[in-house]
């Protein structure tokens, strides 16, 4: 298991010129033949092949991208506001700005007009609020390590023969400049360096350039929509939570043990459910950033997990999220992480419910189709009669979830919805193609890391480091690599306690995760009784309850140990015989599974973090006939 993770919050291009690595081989991509596979160049024998989109990764030479390393704690609270509020002055030009716009905001700001530029081409670089942080030393913006006058001829070169409508390759371009160097007697920059301060540029500006006005306003300026601003897959995402009708029964005796919840996200332009967390707790901030995780990662592996033989081409970063005003929204960690990779977060507004109507009425959609189930509940007394669920219930919750996915890939995804007039897939396969009238965005962007982004949504805790280590909710952690930070003082004020930052999986309390600032890495940390098993926070406020009531010491870390398994032990015995029993063991059984296990297997880290387990169903169980279903608008 990764005892260390370095992070890193890249995000893998999938365009025509972005380099990638493939099987240890630098490649150019020169061709998109589906959500699947891509054409690329090998940069040394200059052979075309097809290259399978699952198996690249981000080249070693890019290697420029700002700050996309940066841990929360290296950032003081004055520093995020300060990035906060740039982003919030520049907000509305991201995207596009004319030099009359960007003049005009700086008069109105009282800033000079080249602030707001660097501000501008940061952020639209990275797409990351991170890149509008004060620079601090230790992690200042990369320097160029090329000399001014092979810079300006690099600016040149792009400028006057690049950007011009006869359209002219990046290898061409690499020659312009090479040519330009010898000329004046200057070694010339490796083609690569070339072709990455060509990526650098806005895509706009260069497609403005080479192809005109209209090929860019086509291509960035979409037709609008009824939501606002949902123009283009992932522009806007719905995400929000339900019980769900029916009541699942557990794995070994197969006897309910209550409802589930789930959270869901869909794209409100073109109806695509984009992720999903299944789970016996209650909605949280947990549930939405592992919901959010599974909404930016791809779902083939997921797929071939549950072995459903479909497609579902869904991944990337999105713009904008959007939920209603419930606590578990509002928390500041889940906000912040999504400004780490330029997600906008937007509340719905008050008393405006039509605002969250797409994930509402596909709420009740996926309801109404679960009516159909052994164990459902219903949604009300009346459809209910005298029908008795819990003797009705046949359904596991690994079962439900496999069903889950089947019908939102198989039959939702493909069905003809009512208010787009064709199926959401075959809107969103347009939105990202493109038609003969409207220019399509290209694929998405993929994260270079998925462990990173995994921890990214995690909670974080501050916490200043003891002999014994650090304490968290009463447990004791401890690692070797936190004796040299024991009683260190804060750099910025030695009068004060430095604290580190940890972050902690809700669903596994037995460990936590250690940023190490000056290795700049997440270390795992073991509880200081190693012998604790794995055990959620919610189990273990049970055992903390149960230690006060036998007026025992809630800090003894042996107690606490003792406890926890005294409790195991009893709902074992107890889980054939309650209702409450068994859903705690079930839980259990759950939670090892779910827990983020960050392994250096080729397993996917997405499938550590929801329920990965391959259900065992009957042959039969897709058998049953299947009744027309509700569309929703």
């Amino acid at each position: 298991m990764k005892e260390q993770i370095i992070l890193d919050r890249r995000l893998l291009q999938l365009k025509v010129g972005a380099i990638v690595q493939y099987h240890k081989n630098e490649y150019q991509i020169s061709d998109i033949v589906s959500f699947e596979e891509v054409i690329g160049v090998h940069l040394k024998t200059f052979k075309s092949e097809i290259l399978r989109i699952d198996e690249l990764s981000l080249s070693e030479l890019e290697t420029d991208q700002d700050n996309h390393h940066i841990e929360h704690s290296e950032i003081s609270e004055d520093d995020w506001k300060t990035a906060i509020k740039r982003y919030s002055i520049i907000q509305e030009f991201v995207d596009k700005s004319s030099k009359a716009e960007v003049i005009q905001l700086a008069d109105q700001e009282g800033l000079h007009y080249t602030t707001i530029y660097n501000w501008l081409s940061a952020y639209r670089k990275s797409k990351s609020i991170l890149a509008l942080l004060p620079n601090k030393r230790g992690w200042k913006e990369s320097k160029s390590r090329l000399n001014d006058t092979t810079e300006e001829i690099i600016r040149q070169a792009i400028r006057d023969y690049y950007l011009t409508e006869q359209k002219p390759t990046l290898s061409s371009l690499a020659e312009m400049v090479k040519a330009l160097c010898l000329k004046n007697n200057i070694e010339p920059p490796h083609p690569n360096t070339v072709r990455y301060r060509v990526r650098q540029i806005n895509e706009q500006l260069v497609l403005k350039s080479r192809a005109g006005k209209k090929a860019a306003k086509d291509k960035f300026e979409p037709t609008t929509g009824h939501f606002p601003n949902a123009n283009y897959p992932l522009a806007v995402v719905q995400i929000d939570h339900t019980p769900i009708d029916i009541i699942v029964v557990d794995e070994t005796h197969r006897l309910p043990i209550g409802r589930p919840f789930l959270t869901l996200a869909i794209d409100v332009y073109s109806r695509m459910i984009v992720g999903f967390y299944l789970s016996l707790d209650h909605p949280s901030a947990t549930s939405v950033g592992l919901c959010i995780v599974n909404s930016i990662l791809p779902k083939n592996r997921i797929l071939l997990e549950h072995d459903i033989n479909t497609t579902w081409d869904v991944w990337g970063v999105m713009d904008t999220i959007h939920t209603d005003n419930g606590a578990d929204f509002r928390t500041e960690f889940l906000q912040r992480s999504c400004l780490k990779y330029g997600i906008n977060w937007e509340f719905r507004p008050i008393g405006k419910a039509n605002f969250g109507g797409h994930i509402e009425r596909l709420i009740g959609t996926v309801n109404n189709e679960i009516h159909l189930l052994q164990g459902t509940t219903f949604s009300n007394i009346q459809m209910k009669g005298n029908y008795q669920s819990e003797k009705k219930a046949a359904i596991t919750l690994k079962e439900l979830e496999k069903w889950l996915i089947f019908w939102m890939t198989k039959i939702y995804h493909q069905r003809t919805h009512s208010s787009l007039n064709m199926s959401p897939i075959k809107k969103w396969e347009q939105g990202i193609w493109g038609t003969k009238d409207q220019a399509g965005t290209g694929l998405k962007p993929r994260v270079n890391d998925e462990i990173t982004l995994a921890l990214d949504f995690l909670p974080e805790f501050k916490r200043t480091i003891q002999r014994y280590g650090i304490e968290l909710d009463k447990l004791q952690y401890y690692s070797e690599v936190l004796r040299k930070w024991i009683g260190s003082s804060d750099p910025d004020n030695y009068k004060v306690k430095r604290k580190f930052s940890f972050r902690r999986d809700p669903r596994d309390v037995s460990y936590i995760w250690f940023y190490e600032p000056d290795l700049k890495k997440y270390f795992k940390v073991h509880t200081s009784k190693k012998e604790i098993p794995p055990i959620s926070i919610a189990e273990y406020e049970i055992v903390q309850k149960k230690l006060q009531e036998q007026s025992k010491d809630t800090t003894n870390q042996d107690f606490i140990y003792q406890a926890i398994l005294e409790s195991k032990e009893m709902i074992k015995d107890a889980s054939s015989k309650t209702k409450k029993a068994r859903k705690q063991h079930e839980k259990n059984l759950l939670r090892d599974k779910q827990a983020l296990k960050l392994s250096n297997s080729s397993k996917s880290p997405v499938l550590e973090l929801l329920n990965s387990a391959n259900p065992v169903i009957q042959d039969d169980f897709w058998n049953e006939s299947v009744e027309p279903y509700n569309d929703i608008e």
